[in-house]
């Protein structure tokens, strides 16, 4: 260097110790505070093999293993005690492949020890503050992290399999505890409830506090995976053991999931959430404990997916309207039924049983079914060639509760243009016309003083009689498919079809049957008074071009008779 300083110099002056290994494992320098170290001349040791200094011991073991490593080109790091000469430092070691004047082979090694002892001192100091809980004395999430993290190293570097099990202890009612009893008893449960766990497992064993009411288990280096579930069964029925507090039983209700190690994850993460999963599948069964699921959990996972991109549906204009046509006793088309579908970019068309409930849960319910009726009303402008072609839609029961439906209904047909209300038939089933029948009668009055349609679906799957059902003002009836399934071979269920249609004309309604399947049921139906028949036999859903097309063709459906 130009003001004379040399590397070995600058080395010299470092606190750390400092050594270049040979590949045969020899010194090739060491600076000065190595050689305080140990003890020893820098001329004591240059040249001499490690393991003079080192000894025998498993350290040095161990320690070879790494020189191989480092030699085959890894930068190798670890904090453990480090003796050199006679003495041993808890500290923090890294192991530098060293490559001369560019050649790819590694030519020696450069260690580099710093003594941390006295921040290992410090941290043990620290462990009772940072890693247990202070409320139940047990470890803490950050514990948990770090010992499950530990163990499953262990499991991975160990010759002999090793199976462990996290148990998630979902404390169910320490919300209606703490509200009733206050915040210390609470933590007084809590805490004697993680005391009963710790009593119930094994020393090898461990407890956490994981966060807020659930408590975490480790069970270490168990013979099979079942066992966890029989550790479960322990740990529930000691917890469920009531609790006296001022002369009133009080019991700690719990729920246990169960993942274990390898077989339902190999990392931490994908455990804990696996537990979790195994709770919510226990809790959706009524069960007290509940082994991990992967059906069930993946099920879990994509229901949590689709449910995100639901609304980007939404913004993006991926539903779309199909159309399955009603066809008079002849097979000629009238109308049709829109029925919508979601054009899902990577899954293809999806059926609304798959989506209309998570449509429910994310209050988009209505802004879908609002869609859906503006994009009925302008397709049936533009099937204005077609004045007598009739479409009906669904509506739910959110929307029947709305008190703007009328009014939205009404602005649908306005923008439209052209469209008659008649056009419009608007479905809802039997049972959400009986949630509330005052305000479904009310409603459904403003909308045929408006023009529209009203009509029954799914009638007789409900709990309402035929006597209420002349009360409401709905003109047409839509006979359940589980009424026709059987008519072909079954003659009380042919019998048992007239006896209803008979009973539904007495009071004036008119008459659609759905889910007509197959030529037989068909063959029974002629003789069946009714205005209307739907089903896969006419037609599936279709586009609307082709709905187009199959009523202006003129011609019976199905044009092609299965055969």
């Amino acid at each position: 260097m130009a003001d004379g300083l040399s590397i070995e110099s600058i080395l010299n002056q470092s606190l750390d110790l400092i050594a270049v290994i040979n590949r045969d494992f020899t010194f090739a320098f060491v600076n000065d505070s190595y050689c305080r170290q140990a003890g020893l001349e820098r001329s004591q040791i240059l040249g001499r093999p490690v393991s003079e200094l080192q000894g025998s011991d498993p350290a040095s073991a161990r320690m070879n293993t790494v020189f191989h490593r480092a030699f085959a080109g890894d930068m190798v790091e670890y904090l453990d005690d480090y003796r050199v000469g006679a003495v041993a430092k808890y500290m923090h070691v890294s192991y530098s492949p060293y490559h001369h004047d560019d050649e790819s082979e590694v030519t020696r090694i450069v260690v580099s020890a710093r003594d941390v002892s006295r921040l290992s001192e410090m941290e043990s100091r620290l462990t009772r503050y940072e890693f247990l809980d202070p409320t139940t004395g047990l470890f803490n999430r950050r514990s948990f992290n770090v010992i499950l993290e530990k163990e499953i190293y262990r499991a991975h570097r160990s010759a002999i399999p090793a199976i462990h099990a996290i148990l998630l202890v979902s404390l169910q009612n320490f919300a209606e505890l703490h509200q009733t009893f206050g915040p210390e008893m609470a933590d007084v449960l809590l805490e004697n409830t993680g005391l009963r766990i710790r009593q119930t497992v094994r020393e090898s064993d461990y407890v956490f506090r994981y966060e807020g009411n659930d408590l975490t288990v480790l069970l270490t280096n168990i013979a099979r995976t079942e066992d966890a579930a029989v550790v479960a069964k322990k740990i529930h029925e000691e917890i469920s053991v009531p609790y006296s507090h001022q002369g009133i039983d009080t019991k700690v209700e719990a729920i246990i999931g169960i993942a274990a190690y390898p077989e339902d994850g190999e990392t931490s993460s994908s455990l804990i959430s696996h537990a979790n999963s195994a709770v919510i599948d226990a809790r959706n069964r009524g069960l007290a404990y509940c082994m991990y699921n992967r059906e069930v959990f993946e099920h879990a996972i994509a229901r949590i997916t689709l449910r995100s991109e639901l609304q980007r549906a939404f913004e993006h204009r991926q539903f779309i309207l199909n159309y399955q046509p009603f066809v008079d006793v002849h097979g000629m088309p009238h109308g049709a039924e829109a029925l919508i579908r979601w054009n899902h970019p990577t899954r293809g068309l999806l059926m609304p049983g798959v989506f209309i409930g998570l449509a429910e849960e994310t209050r988009l319910i209505s802004s879908i079914d609002r869609w859906a009726l503006f994009e009925v009303c302008r397709q049936l402008s533009e099937w204005s060639d077609l004045p007598d072609l009739f479409v009906s839609i669904n509506i739910s029961a959110k929307d029947l509760l709305d008190e703007y439906l009328v009014e939205v209904v009404a602005l649908a047909l306005k923008k439209a243009g052209n469209v008659h209300p008649g056009r419009l038939k608007l479905e809802l089933t039997e049972r959400i016309s009986m949630d509330d029948p005052d305000v479904s009668i009310r409603t459904m009055e403003a909308l045929i003083e408006l023009g529209v349609d009203v009509w029954i679906d799914d009638f007789g799957t409900g709990q309402s009689s035929l006597s209420y059902l002349k009360h409401l003002p709905a003109d047409v009836l839509k006979i359940d498919k589980v009424f026709i399934d059987e008519i072909a071979d079954n003659d009380e269920d042919r019998e048992y079809l007239e006896s209803i249609t008979r009973a539904i004309r007495s009071r004036g309604k008119r008459i659609v049957i759905e889910g007509v399947s197959n030529g037989d049921q068909l063959a029974q139906l002629q003789n069946i008074d009714c205005e209307y028949l739907q089903g896969y036999y006419f037609s599936r859903p279709v586009g609307p071009q082709e709905l187009y097309r199959l009523v202006t063709a003129g011609e019976r459906l199905p044009m092609e008779r299965p055969t």
